[in-house]
């Protein structure tokens, strides 16, 4: 007999991020929102670790670990790109499909 946990987490809500603009090497960004979970307590369960904690997702870019500091806010850092604007979502269990909100973050500078 095998015993499967299934755990249903709502998709997290961005509302603003700061700053909104970041130089092209990366930096520290703050997302407010709602919905955010501390899933880092759920990751001993999962197999797959990277999908059972909370991210960012600049696209185009790579999936970062976010840092949970309430409901309604998250932090992480923005890996280096070359300048232009970035969408970028947060995800509860870090699988980014198509996300209800998003921000964009504008990267400037010089090209990488």
């Amino acid at each position: 007999m095998f015993n499967t946990t299934v755990m249903l987490v709502d998709e997290a809500t961005l509302q603003s991020v700061s700053p909104t603009a970041i130089v092209s090497i990366g930096g520290n960004v703050t997302v407010i929102g709602s919905g955010f979970i501390n899933t880092s307590q759920y990751a001993a369960m999962c197999m797959d670790c990277s999908l059972c904690r909370i991210a960012c997702k600049f696209y185009d870019l790579s999936l970062v670990p976010a840092t949970f500091s309430s409901a309604t806010t998250v932090r992480c850092v923005a890996p280096a790109s070359v300048p232009g604007d970035k969408q970028l979502a947060v995800s509860n269990y870090g699988v980014f499909l198509q996300p209800k909100t998003s921000a964009i973050v504008e990267y400037y500078g010089t090209n990488l």
